[in-house]
């Protein structure tokens, strides 16, 4: 039930943006709505979260998770509004926010920045998923959303 949720959310998201369409990283985005919106949609704590979404969702009921797919979607689509150039195929919004950050740190601590040089360490090779995903993979989901409810 919720692959098939996440599928239908992504796949009207594609649609309905063709310039992009779908890319890699967007599931990754869609995942702590569906898990806010889940949990207000059936009441359920984190670890009944964890524990089981599908039968909370068979529980729930048809209506419930329409309502957790459109919020999910309208969420989505605010979010992406605003970061358009992240997801287009060479994904140029993120290479420039890559770009920024190594001026950034560069200027903090050049001798960081040397020493990933010297290991031919590129910012792309850990940054990159860091700005696709919004940090999404590096943080337990508790820690996203506090992130995410401050700077997103």
């Amino acid at each position: 039930i919720v692959q098939a949720s996440l599928h239908r959310i992504l796949f009207v998201w594609g649609i309905r943006h063709p310039g992009t369409g779908y890319v890699q990283g967007i599931n990754d985005l869609v995942t702590p709505f569906f898990y806010v919106f889940l949990r207000e949609a059936t009441g359920a704590d984190d670890a009944s979260l964890a524990s089981g979404a599908e039968r909370l969702l068979e529980r729930a009921g048809a209506e419930a998770l329409q309502r957790v797919e459109a919020d999910c979607y309208h969420c989505l689509t605010s979010m992406l509004d605003n970061a358009q150039d992240n997801y287009v195929v060479d994904f140029k919004g993120i290479q420039e926010k890559i770009f920024r950050l190594k001026r950034i740190i560069a200027r903090l601590d050049d001798k960081l920045v040397q020493h990933l040089e010297t290991e031919n360490v590129d910012f792309i090779q850990f940054a990159f998923r860091w700005f696709n995903c919004l940090l999404m993979r590096e943080f337990s989901m508790a820690c996203t959303l506090r992130l995410w409810d401050s700077y997103v």
